[in-house]
């Protein structure tokens, strides 16, 4: 398993309870979050309040910007909306909405958390409050009141500036005043402020790198607060948190939300306490990092070890003893109405839109039951000791995991509820028999089967239109595949792949590329753990110049899924769109991000990935029973069998070519020369496979990279004949804008033609590439090329008059 350098994420407990539920079963006094044996018994109105701040993507993260730069992280944003769904949870306290503040990413500028503290101070003597930050810390040194230079710890936020930090962060010592000056007298501040030595200041600042310091001088500022407080922290002083990308989250955030979820109730007494947790995180974390981190602990409220953090919810189905322990059921409904959940038959009453579950339950096979209108569906439920098992109720165009051609991410399964209203045996058989004709790759053949399904069962055929869909994709029919799968929708509005497929078709459109990312994005709001709807987001970010944005969405599609190839083969294309001497930090040090590197390992991963679809085959009545979204996306358009695998060798091909040009001078001669010949293997399967597609751009692109890998191998004629095909197959792409291409394949026609002493031609190539390209460049490189053409024009001269 690889580890990431993560922060350290300290919990200080302002003298009560992490995370307290709300009431659920009695057992003498009921429990409620935040709230005191001694409140419970005076009936006091104890109301929650909540700030839940979580930055991955800095607004200047991961650029030079002038010698100072900040990281981006992995998961900080994604551990910040996992704490607000839990708070919002009936286990976790059903925080008011309009009482919790969740800012991530670029909603947690430094105006936006100001306000949302400061919305604190509505809360009363008797409320509790949490705050989470998962954020950089750095300290920065600033004349003080006294005249003299000090240091003070920061809060680094989506906007802020490395080179003004004290203008556009937060000082840590004004968000403490902030706490102090909380009414409510019960509170929780999560910080997860370390991120050891992901921020580099310029030497020459009067910044400092990161250093554990700034989370040191972040505890010594809330020892200040006049209340008793106890903290628990992720990590020892002198080590960084962990994450592991198969949990998604940093290795103690995990741990934390299993122990409040229900797995660190040792006694089974229907709550978590304080000293549970920490029990719990104390085993737990180093168990899970190889001893490489320990949670430390403490507190200065004795009384505080004993009260709930969570409340859970047990069903009658069973008692938890050391001979038979239980497990947990993590059940999440992003967008299904009225759906009533039962385990064992035992009904846990109906499971809100956006809501969640946590359910303690002895360990083995359960069996759990979903109940809409008069769909009822049963289904197996295996539950691990100790662990919880997450399901996601969901009413899309997938009916069963029984077929999947890419395996699904273990993180959680899904359950999907059938249609209420059955489509006829007519409607049906039509459509088992187009998805036959789609499986052969017979797509016309196929849409006529599928609006016949759609006649005989009404008009209206959810599946059927999905397929049409796909179907007309894989025919470049654009806009008709915007319009079924819109038509799908209208039938199924709650099915996210086929919003997805919606977004993708969009896409190709050449629609509004902004609002498609914005329609990505509310999709990986609700739909956290769906990696294709990441992979078409990055795609579309790529599309717009975001790389870091495209290279995020990618990296989260893979860590939810790596089995899922297209996630791998754009990111690789996305990575050589960097820059080649590209740094990032890593314990305080800037070292070599190698991008071209790691484009050949993902795109190799894709391409053996590609290639295991391509060996599965879904029987026609399987698919049509099981309809599965991976056999559709992988069975028609963008990744269809031939037109995968030619991008995805054109991909690796590229990959290869591209890193043996940049690392001349730095690999041996013959590691470089291997790949430059394994690129060339792929080139020639990408043309091969793209010589009867109608795709002209995908035979354009892999014409382009055969000539620049001929060019690196010295083989300037077979350069020559494959840049002027692709130049010849552009001019019939008019409508396309081609301008940077086909500069670049002019100016390896004029390093070939110099090579091989043709200078006239040369020059000819170089003066069309400066027509089409020249207004583009940086004045001094427009210069260079002026000079280099000059220089080859006086050599074609001079050899003409030799002859």
């Amino acid at each position: 398993m690889y580890y990431f350098n993560r922060v350290l994420l300290t919990i200080l407990l302002l003298g009560l309870p992490f995370l307290a539920s709300s009431q659920t079963r009695e057992r003498g006094l009921s429990v409620k979050v935040g709230a005191t044996k001694e409140d419970l018994t005076a009936k006091r109105d104890v109301n929650l309040w909540a700030v839940v701040i979580g930055v991955s993507r800095y607004k200047m993260g991961d650029q030079n910007v002038d010698g100072n730069q900040i990281s981006n992280l992995k998961n900080a944003a994604e551990d910040a909306t996992e704490i607000y769904k839990f708070l919002r949870s009936p286990e976790g306290g059903s925080f008011p909405e309009s009482n919790i503040s969740l800012l991530v990413d670029d909603q947690a500028t430094k105006a936006n958390i100001e306000a949302a503290l400061d919305k604190l101070k509505q809360s009363k003597p008797d409320d509790y409050f949490v705050v989470f930050i998962a954020a950089h810390g750095v300290i920065w040194q600033e004349r003080g009141a006294s005249g003299r230079t000090e240091e003070y710890p920061y809060f680094v936020v989506y906007d802020t500036d490395p080179r003004a930090i004290a203008k556009t962060s937060i000082r840590m010592e004004s968000f403490k005043r902030t706490v102090n000056s909380v009414p409510a007298k019960k509170g929780l501040v999560i910080s997860d402020t370390c991120h050891s030595a992901g921020v580099m200041l310029d030497s020459g600042s009067r910044g400092l790198a990161v250093t554990q310091r700034a989370q040191n001088q972040w505890l010594e500022e809330l020892k200040e607060i006049p209340r008793g407080v106890g903290y628990l922290s992720a990590a020892d002083q002198n080590e960084s948190s962990l994450e592991k990308d198969d949990l998604g989250h940093g290795v103690f955030t995990y741990c934390l939300l299993e122990a409040v979820r229900g797995n660190a109730d040792f006694d089974a007494d229907g709550k978590v306490t304080f000293e549970e947790l920490r029990t719990y995180v104390r085993d737990e974390v180093p168990k899970m990092t190889d001893n490489r981190q320990h949670p430390q602990y403490a507190t200065t409220m004795l009384s505080a070890n004993n009260l709930p953090l969570s409340v859970v919810t047990y069903p009658e189905v069973g008692k938890c003893s050391a001979a038979s322990p239980c497990g947990t059921l993590r059940i999440t409904n992003p967008e299904v109405e009225g759906v009533e959940i039962l385990i064992d038959d035992k009904s846990l009453g109906p499971l809100a839109t956006g809501g969640q579950r946590t359910i303690r339950v002895p360990a083995g096979e359960r069996r759990l039951t979903l109940a809409k209108g008069s769909v009822k569906q049963t289904q197996a439920a295996k539950v691990e000791p100790n662990k919880t098992t997450s399901y996601e109720i969901n009413a899309a165009f997938t009916q069963s995991n029984a077929e999947e051609v890419v395996e699904q991410t273990a993180q959680q399964k899904t359950v999907y509820l059938g249609e209420e209203k059955q489509p006829t045996k007519d409607a049906e058989k039509k459509l088992q028999e187009g998805v036959d004709l789609f499986n052969k790759q017979k797509f016309r053949e196929a849409i006529a089967l599928f609006n016949e399904a759609v006649r005989l069962n009404g008009g209206g055929y959810h599946q059927a239109f999905t397929y049409r869909g796909r179907a007309e994709q894989s025919l470049g029919a654009k806009e008709d595949a915007i319009k079924s799968f819109t038509e799908a929708l209208a039938v199924r509005p709650t099915d996210y792949q086929t919003k997805t497929l919606l977004a993708e078709a969009k896409f190709n459109a050449g629609r509004n590329t902004e609002e498609i990312a914005n329609e990505l994005r509310a999709i990986n709001k609700r739909y956290p753990l769906y990696d294709f709807a990441y992979v078409v987001l990055g795609d579309v970010l790529f599309a717009r110049g975001d790389k870091i944005g495209a290279e995020k969405a990618l990296r989260k599609a893979i860590g939810i899924n790596p089995k899922f190839p297209p996630a791998r083969m754009i990111l690789a294309h996305v990575l050589m769109s960097k820059d080649p001497a590209a740094k990032f930090i890593d314990m305080g040090k800037e070292v070599n991000a190698m991008p071209f590197k790691e484009a050949t390992e993902q795109a190799e991963e894709s391409l053996r990935l590609f290639n295991e679809v391509a060996k599965k085959k879904v029987s026609a009545l399987k698919a049509a029973k099981s309809l599965s979204i991976s056999h559709l996306i992988f069975g028609g358009g963008r990744y269809e069998d031939n037109s995968a695998l030619a991008e995805a060798n054109y991909i690796l091909g590229k990959a290869y070519t591209r890193y043996a040009g940049w690392e001349e001078g730095n690999l041996p001669d013959a590691v470089r020369m291997s790949y430059i010949d394994k690129g060339r293997v792929n080139i020639q399967e990408a043309l091969r496979l793209s010589q009867n597609s109608p795709d002209k751009m995908r035979q354009f692109l892999s014409l382009w990279i055969s000539a620049d890998n001929a060019f690196l191998k010295g083989d300037s004629p077979r350069a020559i004949k494959d840049a002027e095909a692709a130049l010849k197959l552009a001019d019939a792409m008019p409508n396309v804008e081609l301008s940077g291409d086909r500069f670049e394949l002019y100016t390896i026609l004029y390093q070939s033609f110099y090579t091989s002493q043709e200078y006239t031609k040369a020059a000819e190539a170089l003066r069309k590439g400066l027509n089409i390209y020249g207004n583009r460049l940086p004045a001094d490189e427009r210069q260079r090329i002026a000079d280099m053409l000059r220089e080859v024009e006086e050599r074609g001269k001079a050899n003409r008059k030799k002859k």
